[in-house]
């Protein structure tokens, strides 16, 4: 009697969140995936690939353009085409992304809530914070001469990491590269006074790094869930905030890489140098 009480009782909630899962779902949707144990497989997914989720879902999907995804709470629409990708870039008024990276600001990178009132004004137009910060990196990041700095920039700093290496040594090959990566395009972005030469702050992005998907997702309290990954957050961004209050981002610009970039006020906006690493990180 107990077992047959305790199998109704499943297999009613499987029917209740079956139920839940595909009723509400609209016909001009696209096809929901990942549904095996439903509203968690897609969370099984992200906590076992991490931030490779959607490069994996991509090779396991490659015939869909666009798909769906349900977790608690939220429905994910993911554009699976590259082809697509510039598409929907395209039409930014009308598939607006500032309130997601706003949200993903506030939970992912911890901005304080004067950076977010600032960021929440006017998210339609050009004329508002996100949209006009994105304006004005892009160019660096783009076809011409800041993406042509930037890149030679970067080889220069692999050339003399080369160099150095007078003498046969032993090294994890896997660990070295992913070091002189992320060294060579940090350089090059902020120069040489760049925060993340320091071995801590590295070990702190690899720290917080796998995280940050699960932080934007704000689905679980960071504090509880994610407390490693939000306490080396914060050594990052008081390191990063050193570096821009001391004014050393200004020596990045012997490479010209943000000369065709054009300035934005964060101080008229209101938003103080320690928000706008993390800012880049999400609009960038």
């Amino acid at each position: 009697m107990v077992i047959w009480m305790v199998a109704s009782g499943i297999a009613a909630t499987y029917v209740f969140f079956w139920a839940l899962l595909h009723l509400p779902q609209d016909q001009s949707e696209r096809q929901l995936v990942s549904t095996r144990i439903l509203f968690i497989s897609p969370l099984l997914g992200m906590i076992q690939w991490s931030m490779d989720c959607y490069s994996f879902m991509r090779k396991r999907y490659r015939d869909l353009p666009i798909y769906t995804m349900r977790i608690p709470g939220s429905r994910l629409f993911v554009v699976n085409s590259l082809d697509l990708i510039p598409v929907v870039q395209r039409h930014w008024r009308t598939l607006i992304f500032a309130p997601v990276q706003i949200k993903a600001a506030q939970a992912a990178m911890g901005v304080s809530k004067r950076t977010i009132a600032v960021m929440e004004r006017d998210m339609v137009t050009e004329a508002g914070f996100v949209n006009g910060m994105i304006k004005t990196t892009h160019p660096t990041v783009s076809n011409g001469p800041g993406l042509d700095a930037l890149n030679a920039k970067a080889f220069e700093v692999f050339d003399n990491i080369l160099r150095e290496l007078n003498t046969p040594t032993t090294v994890s090959l896997f660990k070295w590269i992913d070091q002189q990566i992320m060294r060579a395009t940090t350089d090059a972005v902020y120069g040489p006074q760049n925060p993340m030469c320091d071995d801590t702050n590295l070990d702190a992005w690899h720290n917080c790094h796998p995280a940050i998907m699960f932080l934007m997702l704000d689905i679980l309290p960071s504090t509880i869930s994610f407390k490693s990954a939000t306490r080396v957050r914060e050594h990052l961004i008081k390191s990063f905030s050193k570096y821009y209050e001391g004014g050393s981002f200004h020596a990045r610009k012997q490479c010209n890489c943000y000369d065709t970039a054009p300035p934005i006020d964060v101080c008229r906006e209101g938003i103080r140098d320690s928000a706008i690493q993390g800012l880049s990180h999400i609009l960038g």
